[in-house]
């Protein structure tokens, strides 16, 4: 294989997500100074959030993947995906490729089955199109300007949409967009910053248009009412005229919007109609709509009932197949019109032998259900059953039946599950027996089979790839007895590291069909709940305030913008430098967050005991970890990795760093055990609802600290977490640069309010690290009577190995200031993003005194 791949540059082939640990170079770092923008099309110029109005069922599309003011590239690797039976991929091109007529193509994967090259990733799959590609030779493009067409990918439309999601794949590691499947490289280890953008599919144009109620109910001489909701599909957006047809047979008008204009460039318009006053009949009433700019026409029409009030009796219902010896159940709804509002009392014949029930026999108001319970004896007759419901009131209404067919088969058998509802966790399996008794002495083969189907999850973009099965499939029943056979469904967890092949968590019912020829088949019903819990996003270190449940239960943490990479300075503890614990807003911190999933019962960190822990320690419990000295308390070693995917050995990490682990999450108590648990019950004031299934973000504080032998670099590192058999990760990137200092400073040691009302600082600060960083420098002082100030600097960048000079900081005075001598430190801010300053240094910071005077 390294035969084949010797023509691509090796600098190229390194950072493909595939062929990654195929080689090993060793390679200087590269500087990227843009983060460019990768994006869709279907066409080769600008970036589309929507697309496809044009393209109807039967269609080709092509799609064309751009990249927008880049750095330049000799190479990507890049994963879509889209819903296959909505858009099927059938190929990709390099056809005007930025990269130039010269580019080979590496990889190329469509639905998860390899086209060119050595394999497909794990994060391939049914409705993902994969395409790795590079050239030979120095990087082409313009820094920071780089831009043009990385790849086209061929669709052809299945079926209509009123808006499908076209977006990068997800669950890759070491790419230029975190967690994405996109990575555009120089020939360096270190692929380009860049961001992306998804899109959607929609091929529909058009509205819906509903009334209700429907029908319409009113008494004589009494004008009724109803709604008209429009709702727009897919890329519809006009102003649409309401009207009455003149086919319509009673007086109807709109009341509102006014003139009927409804204006469908947002999602939904609803408008009202008046019909009426009429005597007593039933009428009809159609409303028609037509878009203004758009050739889009429809009608909605509703039956007008003008009577008496009165009521009508139903079943859920028509017919029930019963076996001797056996019961069934139906729902008797009433239902009132034009404002019945009298008891209403339920009775019922039934044939020979069979007896009927009620769960209640009266409904009242006029409104209501009651369960009706239809049991048949040995020596039952099939026929009609007839429930009749009487107005116990004074109007006089009524009575009204409706008729439900029973129907008794000659022999059968019943189909049992037990258990009948259960919870697991994802990549577990549930387990059930399930039980086919006979009836009226059946006896013979009966046959299994399972569906499952979704009831609701929350794992967007996952599968529901469980798998059902039986052990035996078929069971011999005797006359008068029972056979068992065993039912089982596997769900899917690939990795403590989220894939797309993972089952979808939430609800689902197995609907378990039991046939024999010659029978009406049974069916039994297993509900159950897929479990699980999530990490991220993750937030730097910052003064926006997030409560950590849905309610006020729980202290709420300070978060800035959203990263999955830190930054701190090779500045130890013992120097002045931030201590990593997450206190305050010091640095060294990221706020990861824990997430419940289907039904979980979670407060992250400090409720159900989900525990922080290394994979490879022993032990997980709360005394678990590596005592380091430097630190002073234990802490749980992250996996930790070089720039170049190595892991770090933990004799190495003790005793030279960098030391990352859980830290102290929302609660700083006093006697905190700093380790890699948190119990359920630890905190008086976690007072979540236990047993109410819901999803509630809660965070864990994930520090950093240098040691003092640590090297500055690039470093990556693992978080797990462990609840039950349940064991999830998530990968970090750690930057650890030099501490910058302050080389100059200047301030005045006598201030006169009188001449200038204020003071103003004057500093630079030195960056003796390769990275480009920003910093922003915090004045805090002092004075002697008690009052104080904070100013800061803007946000400025410094380029590796240059200086910031003449930082001006005013400090605003007051007369009430005069006399007092004022005391004053400096503390650095830094990072290698200007929305992520999460390192400190203090080193030469400055401590001085000003005093004010008249």
């Amino acid at each position: 294989m390294l035969n084949n791949l010797k023509k691509f540059n090796p600098l190229l082939i390194i950072p493909l997500l595939l062929l990654t640990p195929i080689l090993t170079v060793a390679l200087l770092p590269a500087a990227h100074a843009a983060t460019g923008t990768v994006c869709f099309s279907t066409n080769t110029s600008a970036c589309q959030t929507t697309f496809g109005a044009t393209s109807p069922v039967g269609s080709t599309l092509t799609v064309y993947v751009l990249l927008q003011g880049s750095d330049p590239l000799n190479g990507f690797d890049v994963q879509v995906f889209a819903d296959h039976s909505v858009l099927a991929g059938t190929g990709m091109s390099l056809a005007g490729s930025v990269l130039g007529p010269s580019a080979s193509i590496v990889v190329e994967c469509l639905d998860g089955s390899l086209v060119v090259g050595p394999s497909c990733t794990p994060q391939d799959g049914v409705g993902v199109v994969h395409l790795a590609s590079g050239i030979t030779g120095s990087p082409v493009g313009t820094a920071g300007a780089t831009s043009g067409v990385l790849f086209s990918i061929t669709y052809t439309v299945q079926k209509s949409s009123t808006g499908t999601p076209v977006r990068f794949n997800t669950g890759c590691s070491g790419t230029s967009v975190a967690s994405t499947c996109v990575t555009v490289t120089n020939g360096t280890p270190t692929p380009n910053s860049e961001m992306v953008s998804n899109a959607t599919f929609a091929n529909v144009s058009d509205f819906t248009i509903v009334i209700s109620p429907s029908p319409i109910e009113t008494t004589p001489g009494v004008a009724g009412s109803a709604t008209v909701t429009l709702t727009a599909l897919g890329t519809f957006s006009d102003l649409v005229q309401l009207s009455i047809n003149p086919a319509s047979t009673i007086a109807a008008s709109i009341t509102s919007p006014s003139g009927g204009l409804c204006d469908l460039t947002v999602p939904t318009c609803v408008a009202s109609i008046s019909v009426g006053p009429a005597s007593a009949g039933t009428y009809m009433v159609r409303v028609d709509a037509s878009g203004l700019s758009t050739p889009v026409s429809h009608f909605a029409t509703s039956t007008v009932t003008v009577s008496l009030p009165d009521f009508k009796v139903t079943s859920a219902k028509s017919t029930l197949d019963i076996p001797s010896g056996g019961s069934a159940t139906s729902v008797i709804t009433v239902t009132p019109i034009s404002g019945f509002t009298d008891n209403v009392g339920l009775t019922a014949t039934a044939p020979t032998g069979v007896s009927v029930s009620f769960s209640s026999t009266t409904i009242t108001g006029g409104s209501g259900t009651s369960t009706m319970i239809v049991s048949v004896s040995s020596s039952g007759v099939a026929g009609t059953i007839t429930v009749t419901g009487t107005d116990l009131g004074t109007r006089g209404a009524g009575p009204h039946s409706t008729p439900v067919a029973l129907t008794i088969p000659p022999f059968g058998f019943a189909v049992l599950a037990v258990p009948g509802a259960l919870s697991i966790p994802r990549g577990g399996s549930l387990v059930s027996t399930i039980t086919v008794t006979s009836s009226a002495n059946f006896a013979g083969p009966v046959t299994l089979t399972a569906a499952i189907t979704n009831q609701g999850t929350d794992s967007a973009g996952l599968t529901t790839n469980i798998t059902p099965s039986f052990s035996p499939a078929t069971v011999n029943v005797p006359a008068g007895g029972k056979a068992q056979a065993n039912f089982f469904a596997t769900t899917v967890k690939g990795s403590a590291f989220p894939s797309a092949t993972d089952t979808a968590t939430g609800n689902y019912t197995v609907t378990i069909t039991a046939t024999t020829p010659g029978f009406t088949p049974r069916i039994a019903t297993i509900t159950f709940n897929v479990f699980d819990f999530s990490f991220g996003p993750s937030y730097c270190s910052g003064s926006r305030s997030i409560l950590t449940t849905p309610n006020a239960n729980f202290d709420p943490v300070f978060v800035g913008g959203v990263c999955d990479t830190m930054t701190i300075t090779t500045q130890t503890v013992a120097q002045g430098g931030s201590d990593g614990q997450g206190v305050g807003l010091e640095g060294g911190t990221l706020w990861l967050q824990v997430n419940a999933l289907g039904g979980l019962t979670s407060n992250g960190f400090n409720g159900n005991g989900i525990a922080g822990l290394n994979p490879q320690l022993p032990g997980r419990g709360a005394a678990t970890g590596v005592f380091v000295p430097e630190l002073g308390f234990r802490a749980c070693l992250a996996q930790t990795f070089w720039a170049n995917g190595t892991q770090i050995p933990y004799s190495y990490l003790q005793a030279h760093g960098p030391i990352i682990a859980p830290g102290a999450g929302l609660y700083l108590d006093s006697g905190f055990n700093f380790g890699c648990r948190f119990d359920a019950g630890a905190y008086p004031n976690d007072v979540a609802n236990p047993g109410v299934p819901f999803n509630n973000p809660d965070f864990l504080a994930v520090t950093a600290q240098a040691l003092s032998t640590t090297l500055p670099g690039t470093y990556s590192f693992n978080i797990c977490g462990l609840s039950g058999s349940l064991f999830n990760c998530k990968h970090y990137t750690l930057v650890i640069i030099q501490a910058p200092f302050v080389h100059q400073f200047a301030h005045i040691g006598h201030v006169s309010l009188s001449a200038n009302g204020g003071q103003s600082f004057k500093l630079g600060v030195s960056n003796v690290d390769p990275n480009t960083i920003y910093v922003q420098v915090t004045f805090s002082g002092t004075g002697s009577a008690g009052d104080s100030f904070t100013v800061q600097t803007e946000v400025v960048s410094i380029a590796p190995f240059a200086n910031a000079n003449n930082l001006a900081v005013p400090v605003a005075l007051t007369p009430k200031m005069v006399g007092e001598v004022f005391t004053f430190t400096t503390t650095i801010a830094v990072g290698i993003s200007p929305t992520a300053l999460t390192g400190v240094s203090t080193l030469n910071a400055v401590s001085s005194t000003f005093t004010v005077v008249p």
